[in-house]
Order: C-alpha cells, then structure tokens, then sequence
C-alpha cells in the first residue's frame, strides 16, 4: 500500500474514532499516538473534524468499506498531524 493510500486510510480511522468517541473532550496526542489519535485528538479539539470529507477520501482512494480504511489508518504511527494528512 502507498504512503498517500496509508495515510488516507489513517485519517479515515481517526473519523471513525471521533463518531465512537461522541462529545467526550479530545486529549492531545503524542508523539507515539496513531495517526487516529493524532488526527481526532487535534481535529476534533479545533472543531473541524468532518467525518465526510474523510469518507470521500476512503471512496477516491477505492477502499473497498471505510471500516477498512479505518483499520489500516490506525495501524500508522507517523508522528505528527502534518505527517498523518494527505499532502
């Protein structure tokens, strides 16, 4: 799987894991965090986690479900929000 696939699969994960998470407060990730964690811990604090535009990605990028998509993304650890998006 591609760098871009991984990290499209990541983001995904990480809107998977807000809609489980509700409204409970995000804590901020570390450096060791998935790119999930990293993801939603950040997104989901700033107020701008769309889970849409992450299921879109999933789509364009022919993931056969989102759930899948999701799974792969949780299994990066990249290090950074810059690192875990899509360039």
């Amino acid at each position: 799987m591609n760098v871009h696939l991984r990290r499209l699969a990541l983001v995904g994960a990480a809107s998977l894991f807000a809609l489980a998470a509700g409204t409970a407060p995000a804590q901020a990730a570390n450096e060791h965090s998935s790119c999930v964690g990293t993801i939603v811990s950040t997104q989901a604090r700033e107020g701008v986690l769309d889970v849409n535009y992450f299921k879109a990605l999933a789509e364009a990028e022919g993931s056969p479900t989102f759930g899948q998509f999701v799974a792969t993304g949780a299994q990066l650890h990249e290090g950074s929000l810059e690192a875990c998006l899509p360039g």
